[in-house]
């Protein structure tokens, strides 16, 4: 069995496109502003979820601000080259 987000077909979420836009804004928003690093804990365990395998305790992260500097330098993670379709 396959999951299919907002559903498929006729029965089709009718907010599906806007929940999307708000994901993607959302994205940019938390890619511009933070900085995402892994964590140096030791490794954690691996579990099969049906679909793919993912870490048992949710692949921790630490999250850093972006300074005024960087977040306006090329460095910067953005997604606005990455237009959406």
């Amino acid at each position: 069995m396959a999951w299919i987000p907002f559903g498929g077909g006729v029965n089709r979420c009718v907010g599906a496109a806007f929940a999307n836009m708000e994901m993607d804004v959302t994205l940019r928003i938390l890619l511009r502003e933070l900085r995402f690093a892994p964590t140096d804990a030791p490794a954690e365990r691996r579990r099969w979820r049906g679909v793919a395998t993912v870490l048992a305790r949710g692949a921790r992260a630490v999250v850093y601000r972006r300074t005024a500097k960087a977040s306006s330098g090329a460095h910067s993670a953005s997604l606005a080259d990455h237009g959406s379709a």
